[in-house]
């Protein structure tokens, strides 16, 4: 915990660095603009410039493209990815490296989980040309027909338990219901399930994911 001109933020730890978002290593600030908003500014001389020009964090996620539609999950994540820090972040992440072109080509990368009737994720990327849009609604559909095969090949097997069986019954839903649509430099990738969320919640937890 730091204290800076009337403000207070945190620096990330070591171990702690696995929760925090793409490019983030150890050290790096980040503080609380209100009860629910958790903003990483990318360095604390840029997160103290800020503060010393009296300007305000909150506003500038609002006035994000598409945020209204994100807002009110009970999870939403605003990612200013220019000059690409996400795929810096993956370079030395195998698993990761097929999202390389979705980074390389989106400027702005919106993520949000809803729980109301259903489960539902959004994601919704923003390209400075409809070409680099072009290639990231290409690229997530191909991720997505990856994941389905691989699902299915887990799904020929019995679930080892009904905790397994609830996330494995989560993510097939997810994918068979996820549709990708582009408009213009927008991607617009959805998915829902009608998992509730305390049944999930209890398979995350106690499967250890």
């Amino acid at each position: 915990e730091v204290s800076y001109a009337g403000h207070t933020y945190f620096k990330s730890a070591k171990g702690m660095i696995a929760y925090f978002p793409p490019g983030f290593p150890p050290g790096q600030p980040c503080f609380m603009a209100d009860s629910r908003t958790l903003v990483f500014p990318g360095s604390e001389q840029k997160l103290r410039e800020f503060w010393d020009e009296g300007m305000e964090w909150k506003p500038l996620c609002e006035s994000r493209p598409g945020w209204s539609r994100i807002q009110n999950g009970f999870l939403s994540v605003s990612i200013d990815n220019r000059g690409n820090p996400c795929g810096r972040w993956i370079k030395d992440k195998e698993e990761l490296v097929p999202l390389g072109p979705v980074f390389q080509h989106a400027t702005e990368i919106l993520f949000s989980m809803e729980a109301s009737d259903k489960f539902v994720v959004r994601v919704i990327t923003t390209s400075e040309t409809e070409e680099s849009a072009k290639i990231v609604a290409e690229q997530a559909s191909a991720l997505l027909t990856v994941a389905r095969n691989a699902l299915d090949a887990q799904m020929v097997e019995p679930a080892a338990n009904k905790l397994f069986d609830t996330y494995r019954r989560f993510a097939q839903e997810l994918l068979e219901n996820a549709r990708v649509e582009r408009d213009g430099t927008e991607v617009r990738v959805q998915a829902e399930s009608t998992v509730e969320l305390p049944d999930l919640a209890e398979a995350f937890l106690g499967l250890g994911l």
